[in-house]
């Protein structure tokens, strides 16, 4: 899965040669896309914000404010994650490339959610959308497992009673 993904990208740098920028942001993708930033110390990803806003390539925002949210979200700083995520869905909109993208930015967008009880049903019907409406894109297996694990988990939080 890896192998074809960065044989893609590599076509793409036949055409226009990679600014170091770019191949940074691309390093912090992989980091990203193996699900590592969980890992990361807050120490570790502050530096990670920087690589984001120092992208200047228009073709580059939908996945540099994807990584820039999922880089918030880590942090705990949810409301820039929200924006940021939302940002990169609206920079995606139209574009049939890197279908990835928008799928796991709603992903994203949902775990923000799901911490907050007032917007666990925009959680899931992010989740849901994922489902419904992206097929064949990259690491589509990987996110497949996440999204089912979480809707499983919503499902069993609310079949819960709340103690207090």
């Amino acid at each position: 899965q890896i192998e074809a993904f960065v044989g893609k990208r590599a076509e793409k740098f036949k055409k226009q040669k990679p600014t170091q920028e770019h191949c940074r942001l691309l390093t912090l993708e992989m980091i990203f896309l193996w699900h590592a930033l969980p890992t990361c110390t807050h120490e570790e990803l502050r530096p990670l914000v920087d690589v984001c806003e120092m992208q200047t390539d228009h073709t580059l925002m939908p996945l540099k404010c994807l990584l820039e949210g999922a880089l918030y979200k880590e942090l705990g700083e949810d409301d820039m994650a929200i924006t940021c995520l939302k940002e990169s869905l609206a920079r995606h909109q139209g574009k049939k490339e890197d279908m990835f993208i928008p799928a796991f930015t709603l992903f994203e967008l949902a775990s923000v959610y799901t911490k907050n009880p007032q917007t666990v049903q925009d959680a899931k019907t992010h989740l849901q959308m994922i489902k419904d409406n992206y097929k064949d894109y990259d690491f589509e297996n990987r996110l497949s497992v996440r999204v089912n694990n979480a809707l499983r988990g919503l499902k069993s939080a609310s079949a819960s009673p709340v103690r207090s």
